[in-house]
């Protein structure tokens, strides 16, 4: 009778286990910073593919100007965003270069020398090639991160980062099924600028970068630059999509699944944030104080912190 008793509630608690856990994973899913955050990321990715494909356009007209193209997105930057700090700051544009003007340097110099290495990249190999060492970055920012800002990452962003990189695997094996790499880029001594076939596709890549470099700050703040890193993975996607009615690219069933498989990672990255050292404790105190509550008692707005 007593053996029968035990069984029982041992069947009992396991069943509420399984059905708080079923609650924190629809909770967690559900949450409107979820998707918000996925959404924004898919954002960042479909400008930075549309990037791509106004380049594309660019050299179907022999025009290849990279170095020209990413200038003229600087300094639609800089008259944009200098003048709208001029008007809004209570200091002076002068003093603000004066006390922080290195460090915008340092962000510049790293940010235009990876723009001329990454479409040099181009010039001595396939766009295959490029993708796979693109992947570098990945790890690169999850190490920077705990080392810079001691990040601390948990189980469900390392299964995140993987399932995105089987979704670019998954890419770069229809890429190689279909056969598709990178033309062949034809230097021109000189561009019709009155041409609307180049100056259509090069206002395009002007505007949809200069909406790229205004919404990435807000992006990395809000869901870090691992998270930006992975979305930017299903940038070809989109790429593909148009380029499927531009530049005749072969349909494979792979780049439905790569994509998929991004966007998993994505979504179980991002339902769980990163802490830093000192929130990671904070977290942990209240993590054993809503345990010695027990699971009904358990914060509503924070489905996952019983789940390590």
């Amino acid at each position: 009778m007593a053996g029968t008793t035990e069984s029982t509630l041992l069947r009992t608690e396991n069943d509420a286990k399984r059905k708080n856990i079923h609650y924190k994973i629809k909770s967690a899913v559900c949450k409107k910073e979820l998707w918000i955050a996925v959404l924004i990321g898919q954002s960042l990715s479909f400008c930075n593919g549309s990037s791509g494909i106004f380049s594309g356009l660019l050299q179907q007209q022999n025009v290849n100007i990279p170095t020209a193209q990413t200038f003229a997105v600087y300094v639609a930057l800089a008259l944009i965003y200098t003048t709208y700090l001029s008007f809004v700051s209570e200091t002076s544009i002068f003093t603000i270069l004066r006390l922080r003007g290195w460090k915008y340097f340092i962000i510049a110099l790293l940010d235009v020398e990876a723009n001329y290495l990454m479409v040099k990249a181009y010039h001595y190999t396939t766009v295959t090639s490029v993708q796979v060492l693109d992947c570098f970055t990945i790890p690169t920012v999850l190490i920077l991160t705990r080392i810079i800002f001691k990040i601390r990452y948990r189980m469900s962003h390392f299964i995140g980062v993987v399932i995105c990189l089987l979704g670019l695997a998954a890419l770069i094996g229809a890429d190689i099924l279909v056969s598709r790499h990178s033309a062949e880029r034809r230097e021109v001594s000189t561009v019709d600028f009155t041409n609307y076939k180049v100056y259509l596709p090069l206002c395009g890549f002007i505007i949809v970068m200069v909406i790229l470099y205004s919404i990435m700050p807000k992006t990395l703040k809000k869901i870090g630059a691992t998270a930006v890193n992975l979305n930017l993975l299903s940038a070809d996607f989109y790429a593909l999509l148009a380029g499927l009615i531009i530049f005749k690219y072969k349909f494979h069933f792979l780049y439905f699944i790569a994509f998929a498989a991004v966007i998993i990672g994505v979504i179980v990255y991002s339902i769980k944030p990163v802490n830093d050292a000192d929130e990671n404790t904070d977290n942990s105190n209240i993590k054993m104080n809503e345990e010695s509550k027990g699971p009904l008692h358990a914060e509503a707005d924070e489905p996952w912190s019983n789940l390590e």
